[in-house]
């Protein structure tokens, strides 16, 4: 494969979870914004934020084993019609006038479930996608794709006075259509799609067993991770407590403002990378050692 075929490859299956990842992003700020102003209450907004991450604590490690075992094309496609399904019908819910919070949490833990094979299954896919020495681009790529899901209330916001939260909806049934488009258009080799294809797969508990020990083997990694799970939690924390105290006294458009405001470091990182593109091969010993950790996973 050349690598400007790569790239291209690459830059195609990077458009498709953008354009999934932003119009969810869309999606969760509307009906975040919806619960607390309909019932002014930070818990039943944080109970609806929890659906959001339950899965992907629960789910996160069998994902993998369905990205190692099945075609990653049609994961990510399954994935993310499955996800439109609930949009679909929390949008009718909002038309007819009969949506209620426990219709959100099941949807968002629907929704989430999928976003977890989804993006577990394209972090997979990358590291086969693109020649090594670009693997710092594509990092930063896949930052910057977090970061516009964090900017992508400050649409919402505009979008809820426009077009009014069913119509919010719409708009993200609408990327999870061309996100779908994108991948069945998209050339992608078997190697990306089925590699481990002809192997021996162990039993679930072998294969979660042996996840654990080769991420035991490596501590640098094992920090990284543990360093992201404290990240996230603080994040999820803040999450809870300040959107609805800025709900409090200001409006959606503001709220959206501010967090896009919060994104911006990410999405400014997200490009430095991608210009960038990482330390030279010739670089530090622990750079490497990153990289191949977590290409290997």
């Amino acid at each position: 494969m050349s690598e400007r075929a790569d790239m291209i490859r690459f830059a195609g299956i990077w458009t498709a979870s953008l354009l999934s990842g932003v119009g969810s992003s869309l999606t969760a700020f509307v009906l975040g914004v919806w619960v607390y102003q309909t019932t002014g209450s930070p818990t039943q907004f944080a109970l609806v934020m929890l659906c959001g991450l339950l899965p992907g604590i629960l789910i996160g490690p069998f994902a993998g084993m369905v990205a190692d075992r099945f075609d990653r094309r049609w994961v990510l496609i399954v994935t993310d019609c499955l996800a439109a399904l609930p949009t679909a019908a929390v949008a009718a819910l909002v038309s007819a006038d009969l949506l209620e919070v426990w219709h959100l949490c099941l949807a968002t833990a629907i929704s989430a479930a999928c976003g977890t094979f989804h993006v577990t299954t394209y972090q997979a896919m990358t590291p086969l996608l693109i020649p090594a020495k670009h693997l710092g681009r594509a990092n930063g790529l896949m930052q910057l794709t977090a970061a516009s899901q964090i900017a992508a209330p400050v649409l919402a916001g505009g979008l809820m006075v426009a077009i009014g939260m069913a119509g919010v909806l719409v708009v993200d049934l609408g990327t999870f259509s061309v996100a779908v488009l994108t991948l069945l258009l998209v050339r992608l080799p078997a190697a990306v799609l089925r590699p481990n294809q002809g192997r021996d797969r162990p039993a679930v508990g072998a294969d979660l067993a042996w996840g654990w020990r080769h991420l035991r083997a490596r501590p640098a990694l094992m920090g990284l991770v543990l360093v992201q799970t404290g990240f996230n939690f603080v994040f999820a924390v803040a999450g809870v407590l300040v959107q609805p105290l800025i709900m409090s006294f200001a409006s959606p458009g503001v709220l959206g403002v501010l967090m896009f405001a919060g994104g911006a470091g990410m999405f400014a990182g997200g490009l430095f990378m991608a210009a960038w593109g990482g330390a030279p091969p010739g670089g530090s010993a622990g750079w490497r050692c990153s990289w191949r950790s977590a290409a290997s996973s």
